[in-house]
């Protein structure tokens, strides 16, 4: 991640840098980010509201706390009907616009195969190897059916599932052979 945040600020734009960030702190679209207002950000919360995604749906999506400090210092001392992530001229993006600024901070940084898209599955695979179950993260990308989510993510979950039943699967005090240690659920 430390490679990512030096990506965004040493060879992106301001504008479009913002915008990368805020994608990597929150996993939203392109399209949801551009589209929202100050007012859609709760700090109490730790909330950004998404009036409209690709599904039609409306949510909230949950940030972490750098997620929070982040949405915090662009919306801090701003009006509530002003929109959170601008062009440096001032102006609100349109869509495809982030492409071009896009393609020639990857091209400053040497990467290739990157969109903006690519950031969303940065959060999200980042997420289920920090051990976001995959049910949480399709909620918090807008995801209507977990199937998505599972066909992209679970392949990384594997780490964290083996974790979790060792950690909280019942044990019954049988004889075991000399194996992997097992943990017994804390009661």
């Amino acid at each position: 991640t430390r490679l990512v945040s030096d990506w965004s600020s040493d060879v992106c734009s301001s504008d479009l840098g913002n915008l990368v960030k805020g994608a990597l702190c929150s996993g939203m679209r392109f399209g949801e980010l551009t589209r929202l207002t100050v007012k859609d950000f709760d700090a109490k919360e730790g909330t950004v509201y998404v009036a409209f995604s690709k599904n039609g749906e409306s949510r909230h999506v949950e940030l972490n706390d750098e997620g929070i400090a982040f949405f915090g210092d662009m919306t801090q001392g701003r009006k509530d009907k002003e929109v959170i992530f601008l062009r440096s001229n001032g102006k609100a993006w349109q869509t495809s616009e982030q492409k071009r600024p896009m393609d020639a901070a990857c091209e400053s940084a040497k990467i290739e195969g990157v969109t903006f898209h690519i950031l969303r599955h940065t959060y999200a695979s980042h997420s289920v190897m920090n051990g976001m179950p995959i049910e949480v993260l399709a909620k918090n990308l807008g995801h209507k059916d977990t199937r998505i989510t599972m066909r992209h993510y679970a392949h990384l979950s594997d780490g964290y599932m083996k974790k979790m039943i060792r950690q909280n699967a019942p044990s019954f005090g049988f004889n075991i052979k000399p194996g992997p240690v097992l943990v017994a659920k804390a009661s």
